[in-house]
């Protein structure tokens, strides 16, 4: 597209009317920007809320349940010592699961209300 007038065309920014099939509609939106004066400490309360080390382990735990889970229902086991390592490993993946999954949740709570005391709101 050597002749194209949109390709390094000599005059930067310059609005180049073409013979295009598609008119084109240009719309402009308005918009608002609020600025919100916070403190070192806040700031990085608000930064560290969001990365729950919690909701990972939720997702370790739950994708845990969820294999031994299959592995239970899907294989037959013959030793009644390693169906009983896969029982154990799949009650407490759920328990585990169950623990980080509320405590994910109460870090998010936590988090968005910390949000709004910053802001102002209630």
């Amino acid at each position: 597209m050597a002749g194209s007038p949109f390709i390094d065309s000599p005059h930067e920014g310059e609005i180049i009317v073409s013979s295009a099939p598609i008119p084109l509609t240009v719309e402009y939106a308005p918009r608002r920007v609020t600025m919100y004066q916070v403190n070192g400490v806040e700031l990085d309360s608000l930064a560290s809320s969001g990365s729950s080390i919690h909701l990972t382990f939720f997702g370790l735990c739950t994708g845990g349940a969820v294999t031994t889970g299959v592995v239970l229902t899907t294989v037959t086991i013959a030793n009644p010592l390693v169906y009983a390592g896969y029982i154990g490993g799949f009650v407490s993946a759920v328990i585990f699961a169950i623990y980080f999954g509320v405590r994910g949740i109460a870090d998010h709570r936590a988090a968005k209300r910390r949000l709004k005391e910053l802001k102002g709101e209630k």
